[in-house]
């Protein structure tokens, strides 16, 4: 893995890579019934945040096998959000199967989601490097985050009405979904270096990476359908929830403004990515940035 492969077949190595490693760690599952439901769980996706954080640490002058557990962890986290997620969504979908909680049950569902976020924890604690306490701080802080981001995301659905402030959304936004794509960027910098610079400056790219990604989401949901996604749509509107082409200005073409908002934070991203010393890491971060802008799922 030292000697990168070009383009499409190193990432593909690297799911690869990522696929073993998680296959390694749900192995240890004794309980046959929850391991097969992970197991089918977890196989397949795009894995684009363990693809962020193994190029993240190449980027900052690391190894990407170095990053391999930590890539491993913040996939198992993300996955037991989406378990999570289908439940409070009501979403029938998942990936062009259905969601765990229909084919298994709410009680099963909860339980795999929660086994999952012990998996990450267990998993994350396989990275070497020296900056374990750092690593396992932006860990715990970005999965609090997510909660919060996610309990504000619902909130607008009780009593208390939707709120129509873009800074709250922004702010909901950040914890819900850009706050992990950071956190991927910024734990596979630290296992490569304690640059500030560099970590800061790859942080910043997950960030706007992130706020990108789901202001495309938000259109995808809105225009895309379930063939092309592999995953419910119009949930957004059905459950009342904010998004940024609800949020757009009444007087413009909301979805024009929204793929606006997509380019912003790509372009934002990029200018964040500048700052790191060129290499074909740091190209291919730049490439899947740009991919998001004509992503149909």
């Amino acid at each position: 893995m030292n000697s990168p492969i070009h383009g499409e077949q190193w990432d593909a190595h690297l799911r690869q890579s990522v696929g073993q490693t998680i296959a390694a760690v749900i192995d240890q599952i004794e309980t046959p019934a929850l391991r097969e439901i992970i197991e089918r769980l977890t196989a397949g996706g795009k894995r684009i945040r363990p693809l962020l954080t193994i190029l993240a640490c190449a980027a900052a002058g690391g190894r990407e096998e170095s990053a391999l557990p930590a890539a491993a962890a913040l996939e198992l986290l993300h996955a037991s959000s989406l378990v999570h997620d289908d439940i409070m969504d009501n979403a029938v979908l998942r990936r062009g199967m259905p969601a765990v909680h229909v084919m298994h049950g709410m009680p099963m569902a909860i339980l795999v989601g929660d086994a999952l976020i012990a998996l990450s924890y267990r998993t994350l604690q396989m990275t070497k490097t020296g900056s374990t306490a750092e690593i396992l701080s932006t860990f715990s802080t970005c999965f609090l985050q997510l909660c919060e981001g996610q309990c504000a995301d619902i909130r607008p659905t009780t009593k208390e009405g939707v709120s129509h402030d873009p800074s709250h959304h922004r702010w909901m936004v950040e914890r819900k979904t850009a706050r992990l794509l950071e956190a991927c960027m910024r734990i596979g910098a630290l296992v490569a270096t304690d640059d500030r610079h560099v970590v800061d400056a790859l942080g910043n790219f997950g960030l706007h990476l992130g706020l990108a990604y789901q202001a495309m989401d938000d259109l995808l949901d809105a225009t895309g359908d379930e063939s092309g996604t592999g995953k419910s749509v119009g949930m957004d509107v059905q459950n009342g929830r904010q998004t940024f082409l609800a949020l757009a200005p009444r007087t413009s073409n909301r979805l024009t403004a929204t793929r606006g908002i997509v380019m912003q934070h790509t372009d934002e991203a990029l200018t964040a990515l500048g700052a790191i010393h060129p290499s074909v890491a740091r190209d291919r971060l730049r490439d899947l940035a740009r991919l998001l802008l004509a992503r149909q799922g």
